[in-house]
């Protein structure tokens, strides 16, 4: 029997969609890396949204389930697995790896799977915590996660910290879980750092903030918003906001409450925020968790200077605990508006925050996945 390897395996990746935010683009960077491997790559998405499908390999097969609910979910999903008979799975993020392991199940599928983990699990059922309907969702998510993810052939987690979380939640052994930092394509990002972009802000003199990250409470975008209100009681700055989700309305009442209109812009989604990240002053990241935090080594990668929240997790282990950047405590405006003035007056070297970076970059970062995906398929 020929030995299964990366470049002789079917290879199935599983996210619910493609829309725009850090574990599609690491998605995205990571099926780039397995063609390029040699392998077959099939990736089955739950729903057509979409905001990087442009930047999807030619090689790479979608396969679009239509269907949302997770009682639909998992049965598409177990017929896609016995359809395309892949060697290997692998998913992300939390809840989609449990959609997975209940339709590999399902399929009776005998493929390798690899979890990957993109946020800090805990602080991501907190979220839901406050209702009673999140309440039992978070039962029933532990339960499973308890029963399934020991199953696994390999977890991957984008963090130390995440990771350290993620074992102790569920009482894993350390020996089935990794910890690798996701991949950023740094040639990528500068190359698309260079195109052409018009904003009025960036001609005047006024020192620019940017931050990006879905408009939803995982971002904090409302202590950013105030932490540049108590920044333009002594010195005027700007900040441009990038993303999209569902806390945009909101965001727009504080932006006029605060009086901030010509202050603060909400540039909803771009596929490249490269450009206007590397005219920045400063990047901001703002977060009450994190699982790494990616946009703080895109910025990186472009010289940008990068202040972040204290977060769990994964920004302080970036930012070599406060050595590239500034680690505000989480929910501190007062604080963070500090952070941000520190910066401005004394930003950090470019060729050293350019150094860090590169240590992200995606062919090394691949050939560690590459490493845990050859072991899965040779059990």
């Amino acid at each position: 029997m020929t030995r299964r390897t990366i470049a002789n395996a079917r290879i199935l990746l599983y996210i619910p969609s493609l829309r725009g935010g850090g574990a599609e683009r690491s998605m995205i960077n990571l099926a780039r890396g397995l063609i390029e491997a040699g392998a077959h790559v099939d990736l089955v998405v739950s729903m057509a949204e979409s905001d990087y499908s442009a930047e999807l390999p030619p090689e790479v097969r979608v396969h679009t389930m239509g269907v949302r609910r997770i009682h639909r979910v998992i049965p598409a999903l177990a017929k896609a697995i016995r359809r395309l008979q892949p060697d290997l799975i692998v998913s992300r993020p939390y809840r989609a790896n449990l959609l997975m392991m209940l339709a590999s199940r399902l399929a009776r599928s005998r493929a390798a799977r690899v979890l990957i983990v993109d946020n800090t699990t805990t602080q991501e059922m907190a979220l839901v915590e406050d209702s009673p309907r999140g309440r039992v969702r978070n039962l029933v998510d532990l339960k499973l996660m308890r029963r399934l993810y020991p199953r696994a052939s390999r977890i991957i987690v984008v963090s130390r910290g995440s990771a350290d979380d993620l074992i102790a939640l569920l009482d894993l052994p350390s020996e089935l879980v990794e910890v690798i930092y996701n991949p950023v394509e740094i040639d990528h990002i500068t190359a698309q750092a260079n195109e052409t972009i018009d904003h009025p802000w960036l001609n005047d003199d006024l020192p620019l903030l940017m931050t990006a990250g879905r408009l939803a409470r995982q971002k904090d975008h409302p202590t950013l918003i105030r932490a540049l209100h108590h920044l333009n009681q002594s010195r005027q700055a700007r900040l441009m906001i990038f993303g999209q989700g569902p806390d945009e309305r909101a965001l727009q009442r504080l932006i006029a409450e605060l009086g901030l209109e010509d202050r603060v812009a909400l540039m909803g989604f771009t596929p490249n925020p490269f450009p206007y990240m590397a005219h920045a002053d400063a990047f901001v990241l703002s977060s009450a968790w994190e699982g790494l935090g990616n946009v703080l080594i895109e910025a990186m990668a472009l010289g940008t200077p990068v202040i972040s929240t204290d977060c769990p997790c994964g920004p302080a282990e970036l930012l070599e605990h406060g050595r590239l950047g500034p680690l505000a405590p989480v929910g501190d405006p007062e604080a963070l508006a500090d952070a941000i003035a520190e910066v401005l007056d004394h930003p950090a070297d470019p060729d050293t925050l350019r150094a860090r970076a590169a240590e992200f970059d995606r062919p090394a970062i691949l050939k560690r996945y590459m490493t845990i995906f050859e072991q899965a398929l040779s059990r």
